[in-house]
């Protein structure tokens, strides 16, 4: 499975969402082992790092500007997780 955080190919954690909590996800989040392990670090910052570093590489992000907006574009799209993610709360977490 594909990693919805960097799309690698190894995702193995299951993040499943909150009933009645933010957005409407039905099926959860997968991540692989690295974003998992900045997911269980609360590492929102670090993540979005890692995510964009995969994402954007093969791209010429060359200048500081082009690579703050490419980070904020990423970590813009990962609100939705965090909204409804907080390791306090019981969400469930699963190997996929």
């Amino acid at each position: 499975m594909r990693c919805d955080f960097c799309e690698t190919d190894d995702a193995g954690w299951w993040y499943l969402p909150q009933p009645g909590v933010g957005f409407d996800v039905e099926e959860g989040w997968i991540a692989c082992d690295a974003c998992h392990l900045l997911i269980e670090a609360g590492d929102q910052k670090g993540l979005a790092l890692y995510s964009c570093d995969h994402l954007y590489r093969g791209c010429d992000l060359t200048s500081d500007a082009e690579k703050e907006a490419a980070l904020i574009v990423v970590a813009e799209a990962q609100l939705g997780f965090w909204y409804q993610y907080d390791p306090k709360s019981g969400v469930r977490v699963v190997p996929s």
